[in-house]
């Protein structure tokens, strides 16, 4: 049987596998599945694992994963008397700015990245972190920006995809949120799609995957029609009805196993991330990006009384003047929606060998107290209009439970041994631009940052370089992205780059079909280039 042939083959059996009520991506999991044990054959599979984690609408990422130069003299440009912390200035709430300075790479990064609610530095994320300072988005839109992070050319290739087509898993991949959007492989598979409606008991798998979970399996494969073509592909490919049918028990059982495993594990991983989610939104070591003293709001000014835009939480809102405290916007019912789901989804699919390859939406925050009467307010991440006050302090939160979630997952896969093949990488559409009126945050997509951490990466690494930028609008934030030494001195760092460095992580062809790689491959390791690292940022 030709490629085409198999490839229409596996189109037909999933087409009708549908009437059995199973979704697309799933049929093409079951067909999968039975074609690749059809003949009783292991595959050889990439080893690697890949875990994309997307901000949609683009959350402030100079509180994030931008190193911070302080203002000096051998500063190639400035931060505009822009902040990353909340103090005080004679009793009132102001943001300031001050760096957390990584003792072992010495490295000044934003405050929440020493502030881990179980104190110290996070050391799992930080020993193999490469941070990218100062990347030129190109394009200034939304869902073409934050797609582009996976298939840098429109419409072609994405990262997520051409690994999973290369993966032996009964999911070639799992995703959820908009950036499911993207994947797009050479070979005819679909990401599985996550529902993280979940609670301690019922976990995304129970409902996706109700065919295997609670029914037996399809003993005559739906239709006839389909009996056809299965025996005619089995015909092509020497072996038997009975070993056929031989193999789709084994591919069921193989699926069914993992989805007991997975129940199994679900309310005890599901329970350590949201406690690490509830520990993360606590005052335990705030003081890396907040005062521990009352921080009290600038009292409104104006006639008629008008609020100080930095307490502003949106376009259209702004907040009461009875906050007092503005520590106590985060409160017990503060969260980030599904960010524990999503965590422990992760965790339980990859260690458990059900897929390789994920990548999901992370929301903004939710449940915020406004005034002292506990009205609450949601913060997404596409923060136009959103006071410094409000952002430097909610959105450092939202930061800290990502990390300390991410750090919870690289411990267990360092503990598995699994580390040193494993990706996880940030992205979003743009960056954005700091505003020091409070006016909140525009799009910045000529100055951005990206994050990606691995064992393959030997250490703390920070490659590209920012300029000051005067022009009026879309400036990026804490400056624009500079020409780097690694683009013969033509081009700043693009997604282009990002996604080919990703690429030769993960042992897979380049879906950029350009660019050029931020780190040089050592054999097991990927480290900074000596002419690739940047220069200005301090450390002392």
């Amino acid at each position: 049987m030709s490629k085409s042939q198999r490839r229409q083959f596996l189109k037909d059996a999933a087409k009708s596998l549908g009437l059995l009520g199973l979704t697309p991506a799933l049929a093409n999991v079951v067909v999968q599945a039975l074609a690749s044990q059809a003949k009783a054959q292991v595959l050889q599979g990439s080893n690697k694992r890949y875990i994309f984690f997307c901000f949609p609408g683009a959350p402030p990422r100079w509180f994030f994963d931008l190193p911070l130069t302080p203002n000096g003299a051998t500063d190639t440009f400035s931060h505009a008397a822009l902040g990353t912390y909340v103090g005080t200035d004679a009793g009132i709430a102001k943001v300031q700015y001050k760096t957390w300075q990584d003792p072992v790479s010495r490295y000044h990064l934003p405050p929440v990245w020493g502030s881990n609610p179980a104190g110290g530095a996070f050391t799992n994320c930080l020993a193999n972190a490469l941070f990218v300072r100062g990347l030129d988005l190109e394009i200034n839109n939304h869902v073409l920006g934050r797609l582009r992070n996976q298939s840098p050319i429109i419409g072609g290739l994405s990262i997520a995809g051409v690994l999973a087509q290369k993966t032996a898993n009964p999911f070639p991949a799992a995703s959820l949120g908009s950036i499911t959007a993207a994947f797009k492989s050479e070979a005819p598979i679909s990401p599985v799609e996550l529902n993280m409606t979940v609670s301690a008991t019922a976990n995304p798998i129970n409902t996706l995957m109700s065919y295997f979970a609670g029914k037996a399996p399809v003993e005559n494969l739906a239709t006839e029609d389909l009996q056809n073509k299965i025996n005619q592909y089995a015909d092509s490919n020497e072996f038997s009805k009975p070993q056929l049918l031989e193999s789709k028990a084994r591919a069921d059982d193989l699926i069914k196993k993992g989805v007991a495993n997975f129940t199994q594990q679900w309310p005890d991983i599901f329970a350590k991330y949201q406690a690490l989610v509830s520990s993360a939104m606590s005052r335990t070591n705030t003081d890396k990006f907040m005062a521990n003293a009352v921080l009290k709001p600038p009292p409104p000014s104006g006639t008629p009384l008008v609020n100080d835009v930095r307490l502003r939480f949106s376009d259209v809102d702004s907040v009461n003047p009875d906050i007092a405290d503005l520590r106590n916007m985060i409160n017990p019912a503060t969260t980030v929606p599904n960010l524990a789901a999503t965590f422990a989804a992760v965790e339980i699919l990859i260690t458990s060998g059900l897929t390789q390859v994920i990548t999901t939406d992370i929301s903004g925050l939710a449940g915020l107290n406004k005034n002292l009467a506990g009205t609450k307010f949601n913060l997404n991440n596409d923060q136009h209009f959103v006071g410094t006050l409000v952002s430097t302090i909610a959105t450092t939160y939202l930061y800290r439970a990502v990390l300390s979630c991410t750090e919870e997952l690289i411990k267990v896969f360092k503990a598995k041994g699994d580390w040193d093949d494993t990706v996880i990488q940030f992205g979003s559409e743009f960056s954005r631009t700091a505003r020091a009126d409070g006016a909140g945050s525009d799009h910045g997509f000529k100055g951005g940052a990206a994050l990606v951490l691995s064992g393959m990466i030997s250490r703390t690494t920070v490659v590209g370089n920012i300029e000051n930028d005067l022009t009026p609008t879309y400036l990026g934030y804490w400056g624009l992205a500079a020409t780097h030494p690694l683009t013969d001195h033509e081009y700043p760092i693009r997604i282009n780059d990002v996604a080919k460095t990703v690429c030769g992580m993960l042992g897979v062809r380049n879906v950029a079909n350009n660019g050029v790689y931020l780190l040089k491959n050592n054999g097991s390791s990927w480290e900074a280039f000596p002419n690739g690292e940047a220069k200005n940022v301090k450390k002392t």
